[in-house]
């Protein structure tokens, strides 16, 4: 999961340096957070601290821990609270792909029905908030790495 957030960087960079982005242009530069999630819990509110500033822009990718049905989970979310496009697969059973408009993060069982979906409610000072939705009885823990960009 580190090597595909990597990945993304690099192809950032990239992007910068082809279109002649000065360094200054991200001040402060990107900073790597990584949260997890119990998806056995209940719907509610959540507020993810430690980028240290306020960003623009959300990148994400995580997996299950100990799932046998392993999945790789994106997330972007722009500037604008609330926007955001989720995708998660593909599963090992049913080898599938899902992506949710309106929702950054979604942890999802290869049925669907059992799932936790994050969508971003505010950018903040040192990080974001948002808000977990659950549905059915997901099992597992999600951790995720999040790319936040100033």
């Amino acid at each position: 999961m580190r090597l595909i957030l990597a990945l993304l960087c690099a192809l950032l960079v990239s992007e910068v340096q082809a279109q002649n982005v000065s360094a200054s242009a991200f001040n402060p530069p990107p900073k790597v957070i990584s949260l997890t999630r119990d998806l056995t819990v209940a719907t509610g509110a959540v507020a993810y601290t430690g980028c240290g500033f306020r960003p623009r822009a959300l990148i994400a990718t995580g997996g299950i821990n100990a799932s046998s049905n392993f999945a790789i989970h994106l997330g972007m979310a722009s500037a604008a609270a609330g926007s955001g496009v989720g995708m998660t697969g593909p599963f090992a059973a049913a080898n599938a792909q899902t992506i949710v408009s309106g929702t950054f993060l979604l942890s999802s069982d290869a049925t669907g029905a059992n799932n936790q979906g994050f969508a971003v409610s505010s950018y903040d000072a040192d990080g974001f908030t948002g808000t977990w939705t659950k549905a059915g009885t997901p099992t597992g823990t999600i951790t995720v790495y999040v790319l936040c960009i100033f």
